[in-house]
């Protein structure tokens, strides 16, 4: 990963949790704040939510694929 890209340790490294940024209609971001794999899926579906401020930045991992870390 590259410099400002960091992730936490403490979140489970199984389950996502949902971001506020919308990808289409019915559907949301999610993050897994372990990996920082970014990833999405129908509102529907059960995922953690983490309620912070600003805790979502948009950085660009050391493959070139876009991640969200915590910041």
């Amino acid at each position: 990963m590259s410099a400002g890209c960091e992730f936490g340790s403490g979140f489970p490294s199984s389950n996502n949790t949902w971001t506020s940024e919308v990808n289409s209609s019915g559907n949301h971001y999610n993050v897994n704040l372990t990996t920082g794999n970014v990833n999405n899926n129908n509102d529907s579906n059960s995922n953690y939510v983490a309620c912070r401020q600003g805790v979502l930045t948009l950085c660009t991992a050391a493959q070139s694929s876009l991640v969200y870390s915590i910041v």
